[in-house]
């Protein structure tokens, strides 16, 4: 893999989680770093870094989930409902 791809795929990667309300910075927390470095990794071996960027391109959707042809789509999921921080209950 030259490191043309791999520097695309990891702005890809970065993109994608601030796509998806994933804080790029929260990797540094012991309980999420494992998540965070797979998921960079996985992106950083990806084929589909060309069409990556096209779907980031893209206005995105109304609610915005990783992408089917992801192969991190399911941990970009649980980091996308799986961030630290405050959380508001509805009390309606």
């Amino acid at each position: 893999m030259s490191s043309t791809v791999s520097g695309h795929a990891m702005i890809n990667a970065i993109r994608m989680m601030e796509r998806l309300g994933v804080e790029p910075g929260a990797g540094v927390m012991p309980a999420l770093g494992l998540r965070y470095a797979t998921m960079l990794r996985g992106c950083a071996a990806c084929a589909s870094t060309q069409i990556c960027g096209e779907w980031l391109a893209r206005p995105p959707a109304r609610l915005d989930l990783p992408p089917r042809f992801c192969p991190c789509s399911d941990l970009l999921f649980e980091m996308q409902f799986d961030q630290p921080g405050h959380r508001e209950l509805a009390t309606h």
